[in-house]
């Protein structure tokens, strides 16, 4: 199970939302995250980003796919995912607009 936690009272380095997987925060996410925060970013993009996270998360844990050997295919599956759902086309392009996040996770660069 993989969901977002609020830290209700964070340290000044510490994002306010992390992801949680299998009960232990998901190393990737919280440095995103926390690199994030020290650049100003405002709780709610934190909580936006660690939502939209969420939502990639779900996906690659429901496909049994591996961070470490994740591909741009599978970022094209995600999306295909995505439109299946029916979301909307700007929130598909702010869910796989991530390039910090790729920073992190250099695998789905590509």
């Amino acid at each position: 199970m993989i969901s977002v936690h609020r830290i209700q009272q964070p340290l000044i380095d510490e994002p306010p939302f992390l992801l949680c997987r299998r009960g232990e925060y998901v190393a990737e996410v919280t440095a995103f995250l926390r690199r994030l925060l020290l650049q100003g970013s405002s709780p709610t993009t934190l909580r936006a980003y660690a939502y939209d996270l969420l939502c990639f998360y779900r996906f690659i844990d429901a496909a049994r796919i591996a961070i470490a050997v994740l591909t741009p295919t599978h970022a094209l599956n995600f999306v295909a995912a995505l439109k299946k759902s029916h979301a909307a086309p700007r929130t598909i392009n702010r869910r796989i607009a991530t390039p910090e996040f790729n920073q992190e996770v250099p695998h789905v660069a590509g």
